[in-house]
């Protein structure tokens, strides 16, 4: 059977913002790659955000991203199309947010999806230090979460990190609901402490974390009966909409 490969491809200026001598070198692009045997069976679709400054040559803490909002009337999510996890979900709000790995976690068999990410620490616009704390990276698992509130899906993605410190957890929940998939991206006072107090000033308030970049792939699994996880309606109209929402 051979797969058809659908690419989407867009250039955003979040939120239309103009180019200026403070932002000429921030790139605000996304990436999206669908792959699928026919309309209406399990699909794989890889996303990637480049949201990386360089000004002069040189890396800065690029503007903050604090929602992303994907959008396609020809996308189709279906909560039970793959097992869910229903785990209470560690937050700062919550006070439980240690950093280690949620206990009880996710089955297994509700991973649908990896990636890998990098956030960049410090004041918007200025050098960011990549041998402290000033530059986040680490990797993604992502499962299939049990939805609430009328959504059509939910997924929950494990974040990992590998440096500064490694093996710290959070988690974000992404809701699909109308059309959209909506997440809102972790700023530094969400974080658990050992990450958080890091990105400390002086004064103790927290410096900026920006995400830079993401890539993720989600798999959709394959189902004897009943319908798919993630999969097309129809091929006619690729309608995929990215929004980086700032601050």
């Amino acid at each position: 059977m051979r797969f058809k490969l659908i690419t989407v491809l867009a250039a955003i200026a979040a939120l239309a913002v103009g180019v200026t001598a403070s932002n000429a070198g921030l790139r605000s692009e996304t990436s999206v790659k669908i792959k699928i045997p026919k309309a209406k069976a399990p699909a794989q679709v890889q996303m990637t955000i480049d949201n990386t400054h360089t000004l002069n040559g040189v890396g800065v803490v690029p503007e903050r991203v604090n929602q992303v909002v994907i959008k396609s009337a020809a996308a189709k999510w279906y909560s039970k199309g793959a097992p869910q996890c229903n785990i209470p979900i560690p937050s700062a709000a919550a006070g439980n947010n240690t950093g280690g790995p949620a206990n009880p976690g996710c089955p297994a068999k509700s991973k649908i999806g990896t990636g890998k990410f990098e956030a960049h620490d410090g004041i918007v616009g200025q050098p960011y230090d990549p041998s402290d704390a000033g530059r986040v990276t680490g990797t993604l698992t992502i499962y299939n979460y049990k939805p609430s509130g009328g959504a059509q899906a939910a997924l929950l993605l494990e974040a990992k990190s590998d440096i500064p410190v490694p093996n710290v957890y959070q988690y974000i929940l992404a809701t699909v609901k109308g059309g959209s998939i909506t997440a809102s991206v972790p700023n530094a006072a969400d974080l658990p402490a050992s990450l958080a107090n890091l990105m400390r000033n002086p004064d103790m308030s927290y410096r900026t974390l920006s995400m830079a970049n993401m890539t993720t792939t989600i798999k959709a699994p394959k189902v004897k009966k009943g319908k798919a996880l993630f999969t097309l309606n129809q091929f006619k109209s690729m309608d995929f909409s990215i929004v980086l929402n700032r601050d």
